[in-house]
């Protein structure tokens, strides 16, 4: 697989990246001056990121881009994470600290200047990346809650909890489609109540994070807080009317462990990639401080 060819992966991140080269590339042929350097990054194979980079990526950070782009997301996120901290152990020059390395130096003379060719391209991979790596670790988060959660709402009485409840039968498997909440059948109120707690959970810590950390906003507050909302109760009614087949059809074939990674990965894939774009909306950086620059004025 080429870095063109990422497109057709099964990682949010990857996506970016291909997204950023379409768009550095097309810009240029927009421009009636093809960029050879990144029609050479757009063609070049994942395995020559450990040739071209200098020592910077390991073929071990390739083996776990592999991973993230197959669709092992934190699994692939954590092996490039790993494999980053062996690279730069083991090129570290003897008798001086990791930190003081080439590999080290070579990223951030790399990333530095492409920021400075490329500052719009660069805000989104830098936005972007760090939304993926944020989103998938409250991701495994929710997916803890939801190994225990529904133990500690057993004593809810189980019965239908959900609307519209449209009667839909898929392999042999009839269930109630719901847009919110689910039949007794499959979970009924207590499982909705610890799926419904493990996403607010979430959220309450995704939410500053992404604010002050990955997008750097100085928005007004109440207003981000309040279209953060509405946008979680939407995109939580769309991802719940899949969800809710999900679990009806994968509790025939797989234990409930199994299911719950599923309804995890689809609330967190499928919310990730609609939150993302919402996030850079309601999360404009340094929004507040630019108001108050013009009143002064």
């Amino acid at each position: 697989m080429t870095l063109g060819e990422l497109n057709h992966s099964r990682s949010p991140l990857c996506w970016l990246v291909w997204a950023v080269l379409a768009m550095m590339l097309n810009a240029s042929y927009k421009r009636g001056k093809p960029n050879l350097n990144v029609m050479f990054q757009y063609n070049m194979p994942l395995r020559a990121l450990a040739k071209m980079t200098n020592g910077a990526i390991s073929m071990g950070m390739v083996d776990g881009i592999v991973l993230e782009a197959k669709g092992f997301w934190v699994i692939g996120l954590l092996k490039v994470i790993v494999e980053a901290v062996k690279n730069i152990i083991l090129n570290a020059p003897a008798g001086k600290p990791p930190a003081q390395q080439l590999t080290g130096r070579a990223v951030m003379q790399l990333w530095n200047t492409f920021a400075e060719k490329h500052p719009a391209a660069a805000k989104w991979v830098r936005e972007g990346g760090l939304f993926v790596v944020v989103s998938n670790l409250i991701t495994v988060f929710k997916y803890l809650l939801l190994q225990f959660l529904p133990k500690a709402f057993a004593g809810l009485p189980m019965v239908d909890f959900g609307w519209p409840g449209i009667p839909v039968t898929l392999f042999g498997e009839t269930f109630q489609w719901n847009i919110l909440g689910y039949d007794a059948a499959h979970g009924g109120l207590p499982y909705f109540c610890a799926y419904m707690i493990a996403m607010v959970i979430g959220e309450c810590i995704n939410f500053p994070i992404q604010r002050n950390f990955v997008f750097r906003s100085k928005g007004n507050l109440g207003k981000q807080i309040a279209w953060y909302v509405l946008a979680f109760c939407i995109i939580t009614c769309i991802v719940n009317s899949i969800n809710c087949v999900w679990v009806a059809v994968a509790g025939l074939l797989v234990p409930d462990f199994i299911y719950n990674i599923g309804t995890t990965v689809l609330n967190g894939g499928i919310s990730m990639v609609i939150f993302f774009f919402v996030n850079k909306i309601i999360f404009p950086e340094g929004r507040l401080r630019r108001h108050k620059n013009s009143r002064a004025a």
